[in-house]
C-alpha cells in the first residue's frame, strides 16, 4: 500500500502537467503569444503561432496580418497570395487589394503593377489607389515623366504638395556634369571637384597641385634637374588624378542625388498613412 501511494503521485503530477501542457498551447493562448510576438515585429515567431491558431478556426484578420508579416519579412509573392485571397468575399477585402497593390510597389514588380492598373476586376475607388501607386511607380522607375497636372490630380490633396516637389527634382534634377567638372579641374586644380561640392577635397587638391608644381618651378630655376623633372611627374601625376577623381566626383554626385529621390519616394509609399489613414493598428 505504502509503494502504490508514490506511484498514484507521479500519474497524477504526469496528468497534471499533460492538462496544463494543452493549455498552454490551445489555440487562445497561440492567438495572444502571436499578437505579442506580431508587436514586437518578431513576424516570423508569429506567422508560425497564427498558422498552428488557423487549424483551428479561420479568421480573416489573422490572414491579413499573416500578409503583413511575409510583406515584412521580404516574403512578396507569398504576401501578394495572401491579400489576393483576401480580396473579395472577405472582411479585409478592400484593406487586402490596397495592400495587394502597395506590395507590387514595395517588391518592384512595376509591370504587374501596370497591368493591375488597366484590369477590369477593380472598383473604381481601387483604381484611384492604383493610378496613384502608377504615378508614384512612374516618378521611381521611368525617366519619362507625365503631364505635372494629371500626375498632381492622382494623389489626395494633403499628399500633392510633397509629390509635386519630388516630381519637379526629377524632371529637373541637380546633376552635375562631368565633362564640366573635368574642364574645370583642368584649368585649375581642384575647381571640378568644388563645383561638384566637395569643397575640402577641391581645395586639398589646389594646394597640393600648387605646392608640387612650384617645387618643380623651384628646382628647375636651381638647376637641380632630377628633383625638377621628379616633381614635375608627380605634378602631372596628381594633376591627371585630379581631373578625373572629379569626373567620377561628378558621377557619384548624380548617383547620390538618385539614391536620395528613391529613397524618399519609398519611404512615402511605405508610410502607415499613405494615402488614406485606414489601416488598421494591431498594437494599440
Amino acid at each position: 500500500m505504502i509503494k502504490s501511494v508514490p506511484v498514484f503521485l507521479i500519474i497524477l503530477f504526469n496528468l497534471s502537467y499533460s492538462q496544463s501542457s494543452q493549455s498552454f498551447f490551445s489555440p487562445q493562448n497561440r492567438l495572444k503569444f502571436g499578437d505579442y510576438l506580431y508587436c514586437q515585429k518578431d513576424y516570423l515567431r508569429a506567422f508560425d503561432e497564427y498558422r498552428q491558431y488557423l487549424k483551428f478556426e479561420h479568421n480573416d484578420t489573422l490572414l491579413f496580418k499573416m500578409g503583413l508579416a511575409l510583406r515584412e519579412m521580404g516574403r512578396f509573392s507569398e504576401a501578394e497570395d495572401y491579400f489576393s485571397n483576401l480580396s473579395f468575399n472577405s472582411a479585409f477585402a478592400a484593406r487586402s487589394r490596397k495592400e495587394y497593390f502597395k506590395t507590387l510597389f514595395i517588391s518592384g514588380d512595376y509591370t504587374k503593377l501596370k497591368e493591375e492598373t488597366v484590369s477590369n476586376r477593380f472598383t473604381p475607388y481601387d483604381k484611384n489607389f492604383l493610378n496613384s501607386l502608377n504615378m508614384s511607380a512612374i516618378l521611381l522607375w521611368e525617366n519619362r515623366l507625365p503631364d505635372s497636372t494629371g500626375f498632381a490630380n492622382s494623389f489626395q490633396p494633403d499628399l500633392r504638395p510633397k509629390m509635386i516637389e519630388l516630381f519637379m527634382r526629377k524632371k529637373y534634377p541637380d546633376y552635375k556634369d562631368q565633362l564640366t567638372a573635368g574642364i574645370l579641374s583642368g584649368i585649375v586644380p581642384g575647381l571640378g571637384k568644388i563645383y561638384n561640392g566637395d569643397y575640402g577635397d577641391g581645395i586639398t587638391a589646389f594646394l597640393f597641385t600648387t605646392v608640387l608644381g612650384y617645387l618643380a618651378y623651384d628646382n628647375f630655376k636651381a638647376d637641380h634637374n632630377f628633383r625638377a623633372w621628379l616633381f614635375t611627374g608627380l605634378t602631372a601625376i596628381f594633376h591627371a588624378g585630379n581631373i578625373y577623381g572629379s569626373v567620377a566626383s561628378a558621377q557619384m554626385h548624380n548617383a547620390e542625388y538618385d539614391l536620395l529621390l528613391q529613397r524618399e519616394i519609398k519611404k512615402i509609399v511605405e508610410s502607415e498613412n499613405y494615402f488614406d489613414s485606414e489601416k488598421p493598428d494591431f498594437c494599440k
